[in-house]
């Protein structure tokens, strides 16, 4: 939302006539603007889009198995313990100099 002096940004929307005639009496019943009307629209699909996007919904079950498995002690792999062997070798030497 915008507030006070804040410059305002302009879309351009192209539409047929009936669709711009249903746009136009749907504003009307709710007693708005056309602008105010698809602004408000546009607007409450966009957050429901990126809500929708942006929010991960487990199941119980789902909560359940990762909480259990961020229960568990951490265990390195082969790989990630030969990585932190060389990280602490290239420190060690770093050290020396």
């Amino acid at each position: 939302m915008t507030t006070g002096t804040a410059a305002l940004d302009r879309v351009d929307l192209r539409l047929g006539s009936d669709d711009k005639g249903m746009l136009q009496l749907a504003a009307s019943y709710e007693g708005v603007s056309l602008a105010a009307f698809i602004r408000k629209a546009a607007l409450e699909a966009a957050r429901s889009i990126v809500e929708r996007n942006e929010r991960l919904i487990l199941s119980r079950e789902e909560a359940k198995k990762i909480i259990a498995a961020l229960d568990q002690p951490f265990a390195p792999n082969e790989a990630l313990k030969k990585a932190m062997t060389a990280a602490e070798a290239i420190e060690a030497n770093a050290l020396e100099a």
